[in-house]
């Protein structure tokens, strides 16, 4: 499996934990964040090629988040998770470019192989722009 940087965010300690534990556990480089506004700026000063981002965020909710996202490089491949999921919300989250989304509690299976599948498709593009740019 490649390996990816990947930053997590959600307001609950406890999730971002359980998925960093996971993510480590596969030899992912994580990163967290407990705010939206935490986030961006992690996005804004580090290389990430996965967000992983609840929903329901203080201050600036997780749509808000993967739109600043997409908007500051398209190529981070972005997770939504939740656990107060309805058809629109989906909708929303993948017209504004979500990858997948998720609802708690989650297959952890489910979460890794999509994540892979991103993660390929992210070593992939990158090595396509080297190779053209």
């Amino acid at each position: 499996m490649e390996y990816a940087k990947i930053l997590v965010v959600d307001d609950d300690k406890n999730m971002t934990l359980i998925l960093s534990e996971i993510l480590k556990d596969l030899g992912h480089d994580v990163v967290t964040a407990h705010t939206a506004e935490r986030a961006m700026e992690l996005v804004e000063s580090e290389e990430f090629y996965i967000v992983i981002t609840d929903l329901q965020l203080p201050g600036m909710s997780g749509v808000d988040l993967l739109r600043f996202v997409k908007g500051f490089n398209n190529l981070i491949q972005v997770f939504i998770m939740t656990a107060h999921s309805n058809k629109q919300r989906v909708i929303e989250c993948l017209k504004a470019g979500a990858t997948d989304y998720f609802e708690k509690p989650f297959n952890t299976e489910d979460v890794v192989v999509s994540m892979q599948a991103a993660i390929r498709r992210v070593h992939k593009w990158a090595k396509l722009v080297i190779n053209t740019g």
